[in-house]
């Protein structure tokens, strides 16, 4: 599954108005997901914002069971 992952979780709000996901919008949609399908899919997570990279990096390494990577610029 390829997704995006454009604000660190503190712009959430400005990901919301401009509908784009965060790490915590990522990891509530990957719990339903596997709630609904029983399993989580191999993640490809891109069109990170260059300035908060490191932050969504470190925000997003708990969902490893996601079996995700990240495409950095």
């Amino acid at each position: 599954m390829l997704t995006e992952v454009t604000f660190r979780n503190r712009g959430e709000q400005t990901a919301i108005d401009s509908v784009h996901m965060t790490p915590a919008y990522l990891e509530r949609t990957l719990s339903e997901f596997k709630r609904q399908k029983g399993y989580l899919p191999k993640m490809i997570a891109g069109h990170i914002n260059p300035p908060y990279k490191e932050e969504i990096r470190v925000e997003v390494k708990h969902l490893a069971e996601a079996d995700m990577m990240m495409s950095l610029p």
